[in-house]
């Protein structure tokens, strides 16, 4: 995609942290992450909620807790990812 100059969405992202947080690799989640940041999507509450996931499964509660905090709007998922990090 990123090649050819095409965007990702907020849909291809929250699929690349899942990914990510599935194989806890925080490396490719950072950079999940990051491209978020920069295309616009990081405040999205899919992405916000897959990154959080991502960093609570790599075991980086203070990233997790960041993205919450930044979060303009939180949903369900927003505090199940929050909780993962006490029970999972």
């Amino acid at each position: 995609m990123c090649n050819r100059n095409v965007l990702p969405d907020d849909y291809t992202l929250a699929t690349m942290a899942k990914v990510s947080s599935e194989v806890q690799d925080l490396v490719a989640g950072k950079s999940v992450h990051g491209k978020s940041i920069r295309v616009g999507f990081v405040l999205d509450t899919v992405v916000a909620n897959s990154l959080m996931s991502m960093y609570c499964k790599c075991g980086n509660f203070g990233e997790c807790w960041k993205v919450f905090e930044e979060m303009p709007q939180r949903n369900v998922g927003s505090y199940n990812s929050r909780i993962y990090k006490f029970c999972g």
